[in-house]
């Protein structure tokens, strides 16, 4: 079973910046991190059973992680990539509603394959999945 998906180059969503060190919510979010880690975990491996979970990390640098998806939609529209542009939208939109800290993202292993991916996890919803993440820059 392959699992279809596309691949997106993400760099730096670990640091914060001034405006969002600055920002109450953002430390509140911060110290719910391991439940939000540990509530993707719970999602992925009951979506995928047998996958093997390499890394999971809150995005914090919300700005910049959606400065970076509103550019990748605008490629994927001009290219006419639909998962791409699929997949950008819905992590644009999961940025306007998920509370920060709860928006994840990670690399699975699944049939020797390596993906990175993207939960809800204050909802528990799975929302994005992309090839190639070896090259994707996920938070150190």
């Amino acid at each position: 079973m392959g699992l279809s998906a596309t691949y997106m180059d993400l760099e730096g969503y670990g640091e914060l910046d001034r405006t969002e060190r600055r920002d109450p919510g953002v430390a509140a979010g911060r110290s719910r991190a391991p439940m939000a880690v540990k509530a993707a975990a719970r999602v992925l491996r009951t979506m995928v059973p047998g996958a093997r979970i390499v890394r999971l990390y809150p995005v914090w640098r919300v700005s910049r992680f959606g400065q970076e998806w509103s550019l990748r939609r605008v490629r994927a529209r001009r290219d006419q990539d639909l998962p791409k542009m699929v997949l950008a939208q819905t992590l644009l939109d999961a940025l306007e509603r998920v509370p920060r800290g709860w928006l994840v993202e990670g690399q699975l292993e699944h049939e020797g394959a390596l993906y990175a991916v993207w939960v809800d996890a204050d909802r528990s919803v799975w929302l994005g999945l992309a090839e190639r993440p070896t090259e994707v820059s996920i938070e150190p």
